[in-house]
């Protein structure tokens, strides 16, 4: 049986001589749908910034037809309706503005016309609080994408974190995963990163009721980098804190933070799974001894 015609369709007008105009028509002819759709599971992990998450696509969920002419349509299924939707023609997942700090097992089903499957989409939300952030560190890593830290590297970096401090796995907490910036400190600008290929991991880790402070923090992170570079296999180019330096703020005391945009999400996406975070800088202030803030790195 022929499985493709090409035709071609001429109309005539009534006019005298006749005009006419022509178009190409392909037509296929497929066999009735064999295969039901399979879909995969994805695993999401949020970092919502002060429990204020401002929506978006946080995944995809992967979903393959064994007959060659189906199209898949993804509906949500599950009563988290409010909360998330999925695009019906590529399985993005979308989390609505708002989503609150918990755990969501979002059903999803994949239609292809006959055949209907279903695939789950779990999503943990982790709240970042401003306790968390005041006590976190930045560690930087050469050479290494997001998506092959949290796909290759994370578990191996969590493990030895777990096994230095004694902590368990949920107490590291990874607040955020994104490509390296350089900083004109006195300029207090973000530079130009497109060639850089190095990435930073801001963390925090609770001990008890509390977070081991970010100074005490570096330094046992910093006496570690021998063993997370040979545990992982990768290259630590630095542990920070935070971008004071020794001669900065003269006659004042240099006060750095991290700052979150927290409308400006930087997703991880891999296969299976995604990570996704506000987008975070370092920055600084010159505190004077009068009170007042320093301005040009120094105080009056």
């Amino acid at each position: 049986m022929t499985a493709k015609y090409d035709l071609t369709v001429r109309a005539f007008d009534s006019g005298t001589p006749a005009m006419y105009s022509d178009v190409k028509v392909t037509v296929d002819v497929i066999e009735e749908s064999t295969y039901s759709p399979e879909v995969s599971s994805l695993e999401v992990h949020i970092s919502s910034y002060m429990d204020d998450f401002p929506g978006g696509v946080i995944g995809t969920l992967k979903a393959v037809d064994g007959d060659k002419f189906d199209t898949l349509d993804y509906t949500v299924v599950s009563m988290h309706r409010n909360l998330f939707d999925i695009d019906k023609k590529d399985g993005r997942v979308i989390a609505f503005a708002g989503l609150d700090a918990g755990s969501y097992t979002v059903n999803v089903s994949v239609s292809d016309g006959k055949y209907t499957s279903y695939g789950t989409v779990n999503v943990v939300v982790t709240t970042i609080t401003e306790e968390m952030i005041a006590n976190a560190v930045t560690i930087q890593f050469a050479d290494m994408t997001a998506q092959d830290f949290v796909k290759l590297y994370r578990k191996d970096f969590i493990k030895t974190l777990k096994n230095e401090f004694n902590v368990r796995n949920e107490d590291i907490s990874i607040i955020s995963i994104q490509k390296s910036e350089s900083i004109n400190l006195s300029e207090r600008k973000r530079r130009d990163t497109s060639g850089s290929n190095n990435l930073d991991i801001l963390f925090a880790i609770s001990k008890g009721n509390e977070y081991i402070p970010k100074d005490r923090l570096k330094r046992r992170v910093s006496k570690l980098s021998d063993d997370l570079e040979s545990s992982m296999g990768v290259q630590v180019v630095k542990v920070i804190a935070d971008i004071c330096e020794k001669d900065m703020c003269a006659g004042g005391k240099c006060v750095g933070s991290v700052v979150f945009d927290k409308d400006s999400l930087v997703p991880v996406f891999m296969d299976g799974g995604s990570f996704v975070a506000a987008k975070h800088r370092y920055t600084y202030e010159c505190e004077c001894p009068n009170g007042n803030i320093g301005k040009y790195d120094y105080c009056e």
